[in-house]
């Protein structure tokens, strides 16, 4: 890796000065060398391509987005329609992990399309507490809800009742 820090500048330096003979004798020659116009078009591309790879993004995590926070990714998701589903009353608990969680406890809210509350409870941390970048989670729901498409509320859990509350994620939920 040091190489390359030390071997690049030398290498463009014989390149600009390649370079500038190249172009001299092309102004010497008054253009009406084609060899000497050809070389001198590949030393600018080479000069280019190394000063834009060198001057490059090296490869740190800084460079790229951020991982979003607060997101969770369900084991059970329908592709079709991106949905969670789920098979009551035989399989009432929804796993997945959760991306950077910036909250110690979460909650989440099952409601009809019309915003009737049916389900509510805590998401939990599979290992006990959300301190990890990534995190599984379990989700367990009433077996006792109807079939149909609902509506599953992830919220940040919140002891007292004056602080408002939003909604980290939202996402379709089907009981099939």
């Amino acid at each position: 890796m040091e190489y390359k820090r030390f071997i690049t500048p030398i290498l463009l330096v014989g390149l600009f000065a390649a370079f500038a003979f190249v172009c001299l004798m092309v102004w010497l020659l008054k253009g009406r060398s084609g060899k000497f116009i050809t070389r001198k078009m590949k030393l600018g591309a080479a000069i280019i391509a190394i000063t834009g790879v060198s001057t490059g993004c090296p490869p740190v995590v800084t460079c790229y987005d951020p991982m979003p926070q607060n997101s969770f990714q369900f084991d059970s998701i329908d592709y079709n329609d991106y949905s969670v589903f789920a098979d009551l009353p035989n399989d009432s608990v929804l796993t997945g992990t959760v991306m950077e969680p910036t909250y110690n406890q979460y909650q989440f809210k099952v409601s009809t399309t019309d915003s009737q509350l049916v389900d509510h409870g805590m998401v939990e941390a599979v290992d006990g507490s959300f301190d990890k970048s990534t995190e599984a989670f379990k989700i367990t729901l009433n077996s006792q809800i109807d079939t149909g498409c609902y509506l599953l509320s992830i919220l940040p859990y919140q002891r007292t009742a004056d602080i408002p509350e939003y909604e980290v994620q939202n996402i379709r939920l089907k009981i099939k």
